[in-house]
């Protein structure tokens, strides 16, 4: 029975836009954006395009690129601040051209790999400050083989050098280290160092020269083992204070054989002195 007016409650209707969204797979949204291509492509290429420079230069090192591969010898290279130059192969030819500097490392800092080399000309290497030069199984001639700066280094393996004049003729704080079956051959010293030179040679090496072969000022240190360092009209070791050498079989030949200054240490080993 209902009662006397008595109407039913309102119908509830949601509304408008309300509810869960539709279920359903967008396949555009599913695909890549171009963009993002573009963004890395944006990174990547020009990070390639910073490392050309450094190839072309040769402060990477490749055996296929870089103006070090490509030199001829026919004209100076330049080693530049930082930059390290590996020069392998290189075989010039009897009347070539060759420059007056052949290679010019007067960039601080550089380093020059010289590796089964034939170079001629009259200076073959101009160092800058703290210069590296390393030559293994080389053979050069020139008026000067390395003209030194302050700081140089240089390295000779397994090498043959002349010189009409010096073979290393650096500055202050020289050092050098000649191994193995090398020879060099000076018309003038074959080392010549200014203040602080260090000397050491590991034989069988063979140092010889019309004048005095090794030179330096105050603070001389020779390490010698096995090996023969002869002057035909000077000395085989010239000095001033404070030199010391350590010298370990091997020989000594000159006119005299040492001339050292003031407070010198020597310390021998069946090292043979001839006068």
């Amino acid at each position: 029975m209902t009662p006397a007016g008595w109407t039913p409650p309102p119908t509830w209707t949601p509304p408008p836009q309300t509810g869960l969204p539709p279920l359903a797979y967008d396949r555009k949204k599913a695909t890549s954006h171009p963009v993002s291509c573009a963004v890395v492509i944006g990174i990547v290429f020009p990070f390639v395009l910073s490392l050309v420079p450094l190839f072309a230069t040769g402060t990477i090192a490749l055996p296929f690129f870089g103006k070090a591969a490509r030199w001829d010898g026919t004209e100076t290279l330049t080693c530049g601040p930082n930059e390290t130059l590996e020069i392998e192969g290189l075989q010039m030819p009897d009347g070539a051209t060759t420059p007056t500097i052949a290679i010019d490392a007067a960039g601080p800092n550089c380093r020059l790999v010289l590796r089964d080399v034939r170079l001629r000309g009259e200076t073959i290497v101009r160092a800058g400050i703290n210069t590296r030069v390393e030559i293994e199984r080389s053979t050069l001639d020139g008026d000067v083989i390395v003209e030194g700066n302050a700081n140089t280094v240089v390295v000779m393996r397994d090498v043959r050098v002349r010189a009409r004049s010096r073979v290393i003729d650096g500055g202050t704080n020289l050092q050098v280290e000649v191994r193995g079956d090398s020879k060099l051959a000076a018309g003038a010293s074959v080392i010549e160092g200014g203040l602080n030179t260090k000397v050491r040679l590991e034989g069988p090496v063979t140092l010889e020269s019309d004048r005095d072969v090794i030179v330096g000022e105050l603070n001389l240190e020779l390490r010698l083992r096995d090996s023969v360092v002869a002057s035909r009209a000077g000395a085989a070791v010239r000095a001033g204070l404070n030199a010391n050498l350590r010298l370990e079989g091997g020989r000594l030949e000159g006119h005299p054989a040492l001339r050292l200054g003031r407070n010198a240490n020597v310390e021998q080993t069946g090292t043979v002195i001839v006068e």
